[in-house]
C-alpha cells in the first residue's frame, strides 16, 4: 500500500512537472504584448524570455527530484517484495543523503537561476553584515 502511495505521488509529480514544461512551452507562441500584474506592458522578446528561463528552471528541477528520488523507489520496491540487491547503503544514500540532497539543490537552484533571488540574498546580506554586534549589556541592546 505504501509503495502504491509513493509510486502515485511520484507520478504526480512527473506528470505535472512535464505539464508544466508543455505549457511553458506553448506559451512562447503568443501576442507582441501582455499586461503584468503591475499594470505594465511587457514586451513578448520579455515574456519569451522569462517563458524560456522558466522552462529550464523546471526541467532541472524535475530532473533532480527524478535522479534523487528514484533511489528512494527502487530500495522500497526491493523492501516490499523481499528481492532485488542488497538495499542497506543503497537505502542508506537514497533515506539520508539523497532525499535531504534534492530539498538542499532546489534552492540553489533557484539562486542560481533568479536574478530576483541573488538580489534579494545579497540586500539581506549587505544588512547583517552592517549590523554592529548585538551586545547585552543591562538588559539592552545596541544594533
Amino acid at each position: 500500500m505504501t509503495l502504491t502511495i509513493l509510486a502515485a505521488v511520484f507520478v504526480v509529480v512527473v506528470t505535472s512537472n512535464i505539464l508544466s514544461v508543455y505549457q511553458l512551452r506553448r506559451s512562447r507562441a503568443g501576442p507582441n504584448k501582455e499586461i503584468t500584474p503591475n499594470k505594465e506592458i511587457t514586451p513578448y522578446k520579455e515574456i519569451t524570455t522569462l517563458n524560456h528561463r522558466a522552462t529550464i528552471t523546471v526541467l532541472i528541477l524535475s530532473t533532480l527530484f527524478c535522479l534523487l528520488n528514484i533511489t528512494f523507489m527502487i530500495v522500497l520496491g526491493c523492501n516490499v517484495s523481499k528481492t532485488c540487491l542488497p538495499s542497506s547503503l543503497l537505502g542508506w544514500f537514497s533515506f539520508w543523503i539523497a532525499i535531504p540532497l534534492n530539498s538542499c539543490l532546489n534552492p540553489c537552484v533557484y539562486f542560481a537561476r533568479k536574478r530576483d533571488m541573488r538580489d534579494y540574498v545579497r540586500e539581506v546580506w549587505r544588512r547583517c553584515r552592517g549590523r554592529k554586534v548585538l551586545s547585552f549589556r543591562r538588559g539592552t541592546y545596541k544594533r
